[in-house]
């Protein structure tokens, strides 16, 4: 075969103007300059996308079939139903409950705490010993039925370990401290409130193990219920409101040693101050509602759960499940140095405190030395905001240097502060690696980003939908789907993520900055642009940290509707295969870019990218770009790309060397085919191409080089190149036309 070859760009800069064609001429061996045809050859086979076994968005399983991102019909957690799209809705009243009557996810209307029978101890399982109380009985007392006690802390002092303490409606102003299992057993709380004049309402301490309280309500200036000391602790049916301290505590004692645990069930805590219900042993909330706490007196604190640990002490269990936390302030629910789980609950409505003034749906964060996790699972996190500050964070769930993970769950509505997130992932230098997940889940409408990684360590992301990305006011950062960022120097952080779906964000889609990536089945489209680095994908340094480039591996993934970067890698390594990027248009700041392998500024690292199957398409401005980067293409098509709005390019595939960054425009060609351009097939402005089966089509310019900064371009010929448009097909022509190299 015939291979015409000319002058290395090294002499480029004898290269002619506008549609200067000359016949082939001398030169070095399988290279080709301005003026010179490559050989004719059939040009490339196999060239697209091939076969994607899913759609991007979609999961493949193991049987063979696809899911979507999401939540699917099936998987919503207890008392949810599926919307039809790509998550749930809890089945709650459309108003509030009244104060005194509550629902929990599964009820759609607002009912007592328990219900009331007719007679003075109905629902009571009395028995054998079992101490009678009634306040309004005037007789001598022997605890039975007939002459019962007068107050509840006779009964107690009476009773056997073990015993039923039955209480007949009345209001008791009696501060109880229990020190041996019992059960005491009300009425129900709308007829019976133990409410002393001062301190804590009724204590169960060390030697209380498995007391139980039942169907009373609770208030009073101190603690409405405390277990300090005791384990097994029940408290069932019971209303605890208006207190002035802590609605329900659960503490180990002051030393730590004794352990403390309760269940608090079928219970309604409102009104707390400063926490509705806490503690710093293992706590456990089941179809419970708490909600309107009160801020502290410096208008701090106002939190709905919290979970406090012990340094040193056994790590403790935080349970909460199918239960509702709402219109709270700080944080709904908050868990130090336990072992978290949130389960088919809902929190909503969580409004900031003055200090600190973020705002936080469920939070997470270690103690020193204590194995510290949280798991949401068919859970939503909804209406967690505050009017927009700089520097103030405002979170669906935030998680500090603990293990994380989130299965069948919806977060939503969450803004509008700067550093907003609807899933946050948070480590430090002095954290051991950690491990995050989000599956199965939906973020939508958050301000700043959807789900955050900012660690060391292995962060999964699996069928989950973002959607409804926003910029704050004023902020930063835009609307981001995923953000992955390496926090430690030198350390490594890696980020899995399948069978998802971004769209409708500000800004950026994905963003692996420092972090070793592996992202299979995406779909990210509708990228607005923010700021002037914006980008459906990019892959980039920490460059606050050093100069690690990040790993990106795209495959079988789609990016379209982006402006003004679809893909973007910056000073970093990808390899990119199997994935459509359309429609990709220029902003007021920078031209259109279908695909990007980029410098960063002088002196940073140049990047690396290989990109086989894709298919670029519908851009605006330029396919392909490498800029003082190198890209190796194979079996990909890259049409129709059309001038910038008010712009002015067009150009299918180019490389592009700028002085005083380091590094060439190096781009090798191979199985490709470019078509349907408005101005070049394949550019060189002092970069480096070498082009081997490739064929270009309906170009007004094949091939262009030109001398950018005074520094030469080269074209190489490798081959079976082909050029023309429909049936007029011709060996490639190089020229140089004066054109104007694209600002990137």
């Amino acid at each position: 075969m015939l291979r015409a070859s000319l002058l290395a760009c090294l002499v480029a800069c004898a290269c002619g103007g506008a549609s200067d064609e000359a016949s082939s001429g001398a030169g070095g061996a399988g290279t080709t300059g301005a003026g010179a045809a490559t050989s004719a050859g059939s040009g490339p086979s196999d060239v697209g996308l091939g076969k994607w076994i899913c759609q991007p968005g979609e999961l493949a399983l193991g049987d063979g079939s696809c899911r979507p991102a999401g939540i699917v019909p099936g998987e919503c957690g207890m008392g949810f139903t599926h919307d039809g799209k790509d998550g749930c809705e809890p089945n709650l009243p459309a108003a509030p409950c009244p104060a005194g009557t509550l629902a929990i996810p599964g009820e759609t209307s607002c009912h007592a705490v328990a219900a009331c029978g007719a007679g003075k101890w109905d629902g009571i399982p009395t028995a054998v010993g079992t101490q009678f109380v009634d306040a309004s009985y005037a007789g001598a007392s022997d605890g039975t039925a007939a002459k019962p006690h007068k107050t509840i802390a006779a009964a107690v002092s009476a009773a056997s370990p073990g015993a039923v303490i039955a209480i007949a409606p009345g209001s008791y102003a009696e501060a109880l401290t229990i020190a041996k299992p019992l059960a005491l057993w009300g009425k129900c709380p709308g007829e019976v409130t133990i409410a002393p004049a001062a301190g804590d309402a009724v204590v169960f301490v060390e030697g209380a193990d498995k007391s139980e309280l039942h169907h009373v309500a609770v208030s009073g200036t101190g603690v409405g219920v405390k277990a300090w000391g005791a384990t097994g602790v029940v408290i069932d049916g019971v209303w605890v409101h208006d207190t002035g301290y802590i609605g329900v505590v659960v503490d180990r004692d002051q030393g730590g040693s004794a352990d403390a645990s309760a269940l608090v069930t079928h219970s309604l805590v409102e009104g707390a101050g400063l926490i509705g219900i806490g503690g710093n042993a293992s706590i456990t909330v089941q179809e419970s509602l708490v909600r309107d706490t009160k801020l502290g007196g410096d208008g701090d604190w106002g939190v709905g759960i919290e979970a406090f640990g012990i340094l040193g002490a056994t790590p403790a269990t935080l349970e909460v499940r199918r239960s509702l936390v709402e219109r709270t302030h700080n944080f709904a629910i908050g868990s130090s140095g336990h072992v978290a789980v949130v389960e088919d609950s809902v929190v909503r409505d969580v409004a900031p405190c003055t200090k600190p003034p973020g705002v936080i749906g469920i939070a997470s964060w270690a103690q020193p030395n204590a194995p510290t996790s949280l798991t949401v699972r068919g859970s939503m996190v909804e209406k967690v905001t505050r009017p927009f500050a700089p520097d103030v964070i405002s979170h669906g769930i935030y998680v500090l240097s603990s293990t994380l993970a989130v299965e069948r769950s919806v977060v939503r509505h969450v803004g509008a502060a700067d550093l907003g997130g609807g899933i946050v992932l948070v480590g430090t230098s002095a954290d051991p690696p950690l491990i995050g997940s989000v599956k199965r889940s939906t973020v939508s409408d958050v301000t700043s980003f959807g789900v955050v990684s900012y660690m060391r360590g292995a962060f999964t992301v699996e069928s989950v939908s973002i959607r409804g990305m926003h910029a704050a006011p004023g902020g930063k950062f835009g609307g981001r789907g995923i953000d992955a960022e390496r926090v430690v120097k030198g350390m490594g952080a890696t980020l899995d993520v399948r069978g998802s779906r971004i769209e409708d964000v500000a800004g950026m889609g994905l963003g692996v900055l420092g972090v070793d990536a592996v992202v299979d089945g995406l779909l990210v489209k509708h990228v607005t642009p923010f700021g002037t680095h914006s980008a459906a994908v990019m892959a980039q340094p920490v460059f606050e940290l050093d100069l690690q480039p990040a790993q990106l591996t795209l495959s079988n993934s789609e990016v379209g509707d982006a402006s003004p970067l679809g893909i973007k890698v910056l000073g970093s390594n990808a390899t990119i295969t199997s994935t459509h990027v359309h429609d990709v248009t220029n902003s007021t700041v920078s031209i259109g870019v279908g695909v990007a392998v980029a410098i960063g500024s002088p002196g940073d690292t140049p990047s690396n990218a290989t990109l086989s199957h894709l298919l670029v398409e519908r851009c605006r401005d330029v396919g392909i770009l490498a800029f003082n980067g190198k890209a190796v293409v194979d079996h990909t098509l890259v049409r129709d790309v059309k001038q910038g709005l008010g712009i002015g390019f067009g150009d299918g595939i180019d490389a592009i060397t700028m002085p005083d960054y380091g590094g060439r425009g190096d781009l090798t060609l191979s199985d490709t085919r470019v078509e349907s351009l408005e101005r070049v097939g394949i550019g060189t402005f002092g970069g480096d191409v070498r082009i081997g089966t490739t064929r270009v089509e309906c170009a007004p310019i094949d091939l262009d080089g030109e001398t950018n900064n005074d520094i030469p371009f080269k074209f190489q010929d490798d081959g079976g190149n082909v050029c023309g448009c429909k049936d007029a097909l011709r060996a490639c022509k190089a020229k140089s036309s004066d054109l104007t190299t694209p600002k990137f």
